[in-house]
């Protein structure tokens, strides 16, 4: 009986990467194997071959300029294969448990571009959240939308600061007034972490996927890029790309995603963008108009504190 086998065919790309190749059927390891014999063939030093059964297979020589990593499937994050992403809510499962008790700085910005003849009408949306632990976090956005008494409305310049006394709402309305609210506190990885697996979600199950590994702050991540788009729209979707960087536990650290999607005078190119920075280094201090609100009677009743207060009884 043949053993099975899983060989790991790995060569340097560009700007540092290095490339996967990975069989656990027979028809791949002949394939890798084949791969190996041609570029030893024609004078490549630059291919490794890792073996995991007994048998003995030897090296080719690493060039001293390239760094030799043994690599596998089973080092490969949750619901990620050398194809891509083959299970994308196991992988939304392991960020999840990845930033649950974890600090950083989350950023998002999504550019719609919307051309009409003569014309371009550009669009950015941007987030930022900032989170200390499960329970302290902020967060901000310039265009918000939520639904409110069976219709839509959009608040600008919208801020969030919860702590365990509770989720503390500032925002101007659409007649640009400032508003405030409060309700129970929110835990982030509900708060946030909901939008970040909603990203991953929607983004990262994409065919004609490929992995390469790579360094970020001196630390393994696998830079994983994609076409052709696999989520349900009701629009045509063109030219789509994705990249993400992905730490071997799940952690989703940054995703890029361009597309264009609908026809003639309704078509529209978006690009969308997150990422993770400070992360175990984030902090996040009450600021001054949640204590002027809530906390210290004295400043609301100053000469300067000249915001409305209303009340809403409303869930975003």
């Amino acid at each position: 009986m043949r053993k099975k086998r899983t060989v790991v065919a790995r060569w340097p790309g560009s700007s540092g990467e290095t490339l996967l190749l990975v069989g656990d059927e027979r028809g791949d390891v002949r394939l890798a194997m084949l791969v190996v014999v041609l570029v030893v063939l024609a004078g490549c030093s630059g291919v490794t071959v890792v073996d995991r059964t007994t048998e003995t297979v030897t090296p080719a020589p690493v060039p001293a300029s390239q760094t030799e990593t043994e690599t596998g499937d089973d080092q490969l994050p949750p619901g990620v294969s050398g194809r891509g992403v083959t299970n994308v809510h196991a992988l939304v499962r392991a960020h999840q448990s990845a930033t649950s008790d974890m600090s950083y700085t989350w950023r998002v910005e999504r550019v719609t571009n919307t051309s009409t003849p003569g014309r371009e009408n550009l669009t950015t949306a941007r987030h930022v959240a900032h989170v200390e632990n499960a329970s302290v976090y902020d967060y901000w956005t310039n265009h918000r939308t939520v639904q409110r008494g069976g219709r839509t409305r959009y608040l600008g310049n919208y801020t969030e600061f919860t702590d365990p006394g509770g989720r503390h709402v500032k925002y101007e309305d659409t007649e640009e007034n400032t508003q405030y609210r409060k309700t129970g506190p929110v835990r982030a990885h509900v708060r946030i972490g909901d939008e970040s697996t909603a990203a991953i979600d929607h983004y990262l199950d994409a065919d004609d996927a490929r992995l390469a590994v790579v360094l970020v702050d001196g630390e393994r991540y696998y830079k994983l890029r994609g076409r052709n788009a696999t989520f349900a729209t009701t629009e045509p979707v063109e030219n789509y790309t994705v990249e993400a960087l992905v730490r071997p536990d799940g952690f989703v650290r940054a995703i890029t995603v361009n597309y264009r999607v609908g026809q003639d005078e309704q078509r529209r190119s978006i690009t969308y963008r997150y990422e993770y920075t400070a992360i175990g280094n984030t902090t996040v201090d009450r600021p001054n108009w949640v204590e002027r609100q809530w906390y210290n009677e004295q400043l609301i009743d100053s000469p300067g504190a000249t915001e409305t207060t209303t009340t809403a009884t409303e869930t975003d």
